[in-house]
């Protein structure tokens, strides 16, 4: 009898340990991206998510904006008559600034010397200002800088799958992009 109450007691009992609740984030859902090429006067084109905006257009400089992410993307165009190693360099200054705040850099190129893009691309781990930076050029004479900003106090974790989905529509824009002078 004895051991049938000790039985009983054993299993009956919870030897779970009870954690304390991990902190949760809003896990968002995204709709399936629809992209429009864009023309803007600029001697480009590109595609673009439907569900971004491109605001304050001035000289070729701009804003691609996802207003219900609060992030946007600034675009700018440079004009130079230095070397192109010159204007990467300044380009690199800027990485290397924002990589004091970040935990990790991943880097990643995309060339098509057929259509003369070659682009480098850094996405940046961690809490820091800009999450996604990213150059695009020719090589010759033209050369696209872009920054993806929240306007939320950088939280990594919580910002993660916006961050996800705007890289896409990034990489989608680079893949299609062309110069339409050349």
């Amino acid at each position: 009898m004895r051991t049938m109450f000790l039985l009983i007691l054993i299993f009956s009992c919870d030897f779970s340990t009870n954690l304390p609740k991990q902190k949760a984030y809003f896990a968002p859902e995204f709709k399936t991206p629809e992209y429009d090429n864009v023309s803007l006067d600029c001697g480009y084109t590109f595609y673009k998510n439907l569900e971004a905006t491109i605001k304050d257009f001035k000289n070729c400089n701009y804003e691609i904006s996802y207003e219900n992410f609060n992030a946007k993307i600034f675009i700018n165009q440079i004009v130079f008559s230095e070397s192109m190693d010159k204007v990467i360099n300044v380009f690199n200054l800027k990485i290397n600034e924002n990589l004091k705040y970040s935990d990790q850099v991943i880097e990643s190129d995309f060339f098509d010397p057929e259509r003369r893009i070659y682009s480098k691309l850094y996405s940046f781990i961690g809490n820091s200002p800009s999450n996604i930076q990213f150059y695009l050029t020719n090589k010759i004479d033209k050369f696209l800088t872009g920054s993806l900003f929240f306007e939320t106090k950088p939280n990594y974790d919580s910002l993660y799958p916006n961050i996800n989905y705007i890289k896409n529509d990034i990489k989608k824009m680079v893949s299609s992009f062309k110069w339409v002078d050349e």
